[in-house]
């Protein structure tokens, strides 16, 4: 090919979505905000998903973090900056994980980075620090939990460049650019926002055992409690049109809504 540029970028990623919707998953139950839904029943609801994902997160809140620094003069000055950082916040750096391991069974979590003044000791949340030295610092990682997403943003390159929320009370929509955030994904390693989560793979056979659970307690419920049992008079079942016909049209809905 004569004229190429090197510097040009000529591909896409190819992550399928439409305006700021991913639609890379296949199953569209597990798309958008009806698969926060399920994963979120899933982890809630299921002894044995909830009880791994509790036990990650404990493996995981002891693990000794720290900040290593190069070779170059200064960056020992750095590494020492960037741990008081880390633990400077408003929230610990224990419970900041917890918000990022949100990302194992939801696929990704969007932290917003929220900083402050370093002015030593407050009153005031917002501006409390251990440090006394007016340089600016992390306040927080703000958590935007995923329920809240509304779209992704993308530029004309199909760079992300943010993410628009509708979160409560007052439902409005916001937007944060990445310049402002951390995106972190469980697996898929391609351009994917929403990553991928663990559970995936668990979907089908959950599904099966939780529809199975149903039928089984309605089966026991109906052994122990039994039928109920209507009398309608026969003119009403006989009917063909009129008033009797409305009763008995609702007393057919009354008996096959029964469970």
């Amino acid at each position: 090919m004569a004229n190429i540029k090197p510097m040009q970028e000529y591909g896409r990623a190819g992550v399928k979505r439409f305006g700021g919707h991913i639609q890379a998953e296949w199953l569209r139950k597990l798309t958008g905000k009806r698969g926060i839904d399920v994963y979120t029943e899933m982890k809630d609801n299921d002894p044995v998903v909830g009880a791994i994902l509790f036990a990650l997160e404990l493996l995981m809140r002891p693990v000794l973090w720290r900040v290593e620094a190069g070779p170059e003069r200064g960056d020992e000055e750095a590494k020492e900056f960037l741990e008081g950082c880390l633990y400077d916040m408003s929230s610990t750096w224990q419970n900041t994980l917890s918000e990022i391991f949100s990302m194992l069974p939801y696929g990704w979590s969007f932290l917003e980075l929220v900083y402050k003044r370093r002015g030593g000791e407050s009153r005031d949340p917002k501006k409390n620090s251990k440090y006394d030295d007016s340089r600016i610092g992390w306040r927080k990682w703000g958590i935007r939990k995923q329920d809240t997403l509304s779209e992704w943003s993308y530029d004309k390159d199909d760079e992300l460049v943010g993410m628009q929320q509708r979160p409560a009370p007052d439902y409005k929509l916001l937007e944060i650019p990445m310049e402002k955030a951390l995106l972190f994904r469980a697996g898929g390693g391609d351009a994917n926002p929403e990553g991928r989560s663990m559970l995936r793979t668990s979907y089908r056979p959950w599904f099966i055992k939780h529809n199975i659970e149903n039928i089984e307690a309605i089966g026991i419920e109906r052994d122990l409690a039994g039928f109920p049992v209507m009398r309608v008079p026969v003119e009403i079942m006989s009917a063909t049109s009129g008033p009797n016909k409305v009763i008995r049209d609702q007393y057919e809905e009354m008996t096959t809504k029964i469970r």
